[in-house]
């Protein structure tokens, strides 16, 4: 995982002059020590986005930002080797463990969150047919960084990359969107608008679009419920 989010991070470097992924202030990133590995960062001069940061002109640019990097990744090479090299988005894998803690479980709120969000899931599935290739892995609105004048000076909090369907990273950026009250309907196509200038959604993306931000949402749920029972 570690080898490759540097290879596409320094491709992106070399190729992409518009896309920047804040990384590496050091010679050295990971150390070992008492058996554990630790990664050592520097603060950096720029602000995440934060909900108050949030109208149009940056729902606008964070999404144009996300269809560069999706537009021009895909001349990345060897993408293939690294296929599920993460399941971050495979809902049904986070379902599965949460229902391990569930069936054992006495707290009947839990259990009844759990049933909740399987009940939406339903028989939702993905579509293999969806264009793949690397994703960011969790784009939300917060993982962009901006100046002082709102301009995106790069993207952080890239863990999660993988080679995925490139829908989950514009479902995930809804999903994160929809924390916020003043994100409705005009905000939704705006944001849909903006990533469709140069990589416009295929007819089976649009097709797929709501599922997949429906199954983001549920993937999101149901790590919740594993993080309550693992304390993470």
């Amino acid at each position: 995982n570690k080898d490759f989010i540097e290879t596409v991070i320094a491709f992106t470097e070399k190729n992409i002059a518009e896309i920047n992924f804040w990384w590496n202030y050091f010679s050295q990133r990971f150390f070992s020590f008492q058996w554990n590995e630790f990664q050592i960062m520097k603060r950096i001069p720029w602000k995440s986005v934060e909900i108050d940061d949030v109208n149009d002109e940056i729902i606008q640019k964070t999404s144009k930002y996300l269809w560069k990097f999706h537009a021009w990744i895909l001349d990345f090479q060897n993408t293939w080797n690294y296929f599920k090299i993460n399941n971050f988005k495979d809902v049904f894998h986070f379902r599965d463990r949460a229902q391990k803690y569930i069936s054992d479980c006495n707290n009947t709120y839990i259990k009844n969150v759990f049933h909740d969000i399987n009940t939406v899931l339903g028989n939702k599935k993905e579509n293999p047919l969806l264009p793949t290739w690397v994703i960011h892995g969790d784009p939300s609105f917060k993982n962009f960084l901006i100046d002082a004048d709102r301009n995106i000076t790069g993207l952080i909090d890239y863990d999660m990359m993988s080679v995925e369907v490139l829908l989950w990273d514009l479902s995930d950026m809804i999903r994160s969107y929809l924390k916020i009250d003043s994100f409705d309907k005009n905000s939704f196509h705006l944001l849909i608008k903006s990533y469709n200038t140069f990589r416009k959604l295929s007819p089976e993306e649009e097709t797929s679009l709501q599922d997949y931000c429906i199954m983001m949402i549920c993937n999101t749920g149901f790590r919740y419920i594993i993080s309550y029972f693992e304390d993470t």
